[in-house]
């Protein structure tokens, strides 16, 4: 029978206590699960010792949710990324509701659909029901989707419940939805925010690259009244990332703002002939 290191004395018998150095974790269940097994879980990994940061990427889709080992055990971990993987709303509030010391969390969506489904959309409105209920301690929170607007379904929502929140990164119809169904950016932002990044999606795969330059251009009024608005007081950065539709003068749109200018702007290289001209441009209050 082996001994549980120094410091584990108060802990389970059941959870690992034998590997109570490590602090960070990068694991890859497809390359790791049982030929036998269906199921893979990320309890005896939650509840190691001293664990910070885990790395998943990237999950079955057969992944299930066991039945806790030790349902009423807190993790300590602080950083989580989920990265490739296809997870249901359900497994990110199992893992939210058992690391309440988590601060930091990156979460790619855009393979998070229902396999059972024909339309392979992600649903939006659940995993933004998931935030804000168990996502209220995050300190940054960063949303990756890299697939078309089509493929999403609903929206994440309004976050202004994590009042904890300091940096947000996402795409700007992840949060607020697309047309119709659109919401102002300020409903959505927790007065708390500092940084914001909006970037635009992943142009790799995309037929229609013209259209999408013309919607990038028309969210450029979008920008200038988010930071024309006083409802965010601790805001000092916003990173934009747009596509160039043969407008060269649209920076002007954002150095006429007050008390806001450009810090940095780089024009950012194309993927293949016919994609337009993108930049990422970070503006800043007060210099």
């Amino acid at each position: 029978m082996r001994t549980p290191q120094p410091g584990t004395e108060d802990r389970p018998e059941l959870v690992a206590n034998y590997l109570g150095q490590l602090e960070e974790v990068h694991w890859s269940p497809i390359q790791t699960r049982l030929e036998d097994s269906d199921n893979c879980s990320t309890e005896s990994l939650l509840l190691l010792p001293n664990i910070k940061r885990l790395f998943l990427s990237p999950f079955e889709p057969t992944f299930t949710i066991c039945y806790p080992v030790v349902p009423d055990f807190q993790s300590g971990l602080q950083s989580l990324t989920i990265d490739g993987c296809v997870i249901r709303p359900a497994f990110l509030q199992y893992n939210l509701s058992r690391c309440k010391a988590l601060q930091y969390l990156d979460l790619d969506l855009t393979d998070c659909y229902d396999i059972k489904a024909v339309d392979l959309k992600v649903n939006l409105h659940n995993f933004g029901s998931v935030l804000r209920e168990f996502g209220q301690d995050l300190v940054s929170l960063r949303l990756r989707f890299y697939d078309c607007e089509e493929y999403a379904q609903g929206k994440i929502g309004s976050l202004k419940g994590l009042k904890r929140l300091r940096h947000l990164s996402a795409p700007v119809f992840v949060l607020v939805g697309v047309c119709e169904d659109a919401i102002p950016l300020p409903e959505v932002l927790p007065g708390s925010i500092e940084t914001f990044e909006m970037h635009f999606v992943d142009e790799y795969g995309l037929a229609n690259s013209d259209t999408l330059g013309t919607k990038s251009a028309a969210n450029d009024d979008r920008v200038v009244r988010l930071l024309n608005n006083n409802q965010l007081p601790k805001l000092q950065e916003v990173v934009y990332g747009c596509y160039m539709d043969g407008q060269d003068d649209r920076l002007t749109n954002f150095t006429q703002v007050e008390g806001w200018s450009v810090k940095n702007e780089a024009q950012l290289r194309r993927s293949f002939a016919r994609e337009p001209f993108s930049r990422r441009i970070e503006l800043v209050r007060g210099e």
